[in-house]
């Protein structure tokens, strides 16, 4: 594995910001793809009142394994390009998760 991060995760030395496109009143929640430079979540909540932004953050919560105070969305509130912010986790092992994400969602083609 390449020491280069995608272009959707910035690390400094312990924190790791994520830059997201949001697709909110989805199905269900679900990491889409990556579109540009920006992963893209499908996140089941309204983006009214802060839903959005705080199932968001449970659902990075869950994928990643942290609490849930962990993710923070720190730019894009109310918007569908959003930055999130998590301390002390290594970007790596977002990277990682990530990845299996993303090829757990591939279609199978025969």
């Amino acid at each position: 594995m390449s020491d280069l991060l995608p272009s959707y995760l910035k690390a400094s030395k312990k924190d790791c910001l994520l830059y997201l496109k949001i697709v909110p009143h989805s199905k269900q929640n679900e990491v889409v793809g990556i579109l540009g430079d920006r992963l893209k979540l499908k996140i089941a909540a309204v983006p009214e009142k802060n839903k959005a932004n705080k199932e968001l953050c449970k659902f990075l919560s869950s994928i990643l394994d942290l609490e849930s105070s962990r993710p923070d969305v720190v730019k894009g509130h109310t918007s569908s390009q959003k930055t999130v912010l998590i301390k002390n986790y290594p970007a790596k092992n977002i990277e990682l998760v990530i990845q299996r994400k993303l090829l757990i969602n591939q279609p199978t083609l025969f």
